[in-house]
């Protein structure tokens, strides 16, 4: 990961961990992170443990993976049909078909997704 986005490693949150409330605290350390590396949103598959009410006053949301895409896919369809091109082209042991890989993003839990990428079936 940090070969791949080298400016992705959040440092120096560690002090804000303790003053902030979350319904899970162990999620704690993520929020900091977040705050401190000044992110937009946290995607997450559990969205209830990052509420809305405390995240609104740092400008935070959160979001599920398959929201996230829809926005992208909303603002650069192109970008996200290039890049799945290019990792299901990756995937050669065995080489999956264009179903079989919409197969695998809805196991992912990316239904919307999947729905959302049918339309460009002859392109992935």
């Amino acid at each position: 990961m940090n070969a791949a986005a080298p400016d992705a490693l959040v440092t120096g949150f560690e002090g804000k961990v303790g003053q902030l409330i979350l319904p899970d605290p162990g999620n704690r350390h993520v929020f900091a992170a977040a705050i401190t590396g000044g992110a937009s949103t946290i995607v997450s598959f559990n969205t209830k443990h990052f509420p809305e009410m405390a995240l609104a006053p740092f400008t935070i949301e959160c979001l599920e993976p398959d929201a996230l895409i829809q926005q992208f896919l909303e603002t650069s369809p192109s970008k996200v049909v290039d890049a799945l091109y290019q990792r299901r082209a990756r995937l050669t042991k065995p080489r999956k078909t264009v179903d079989e890989f919409l197969e695998l993003l809805a196991q992912q839990k990316l239904p919307r997704t999947v729905e959302r990428l049918r339309e460009f079936q002859k392109v992935l």
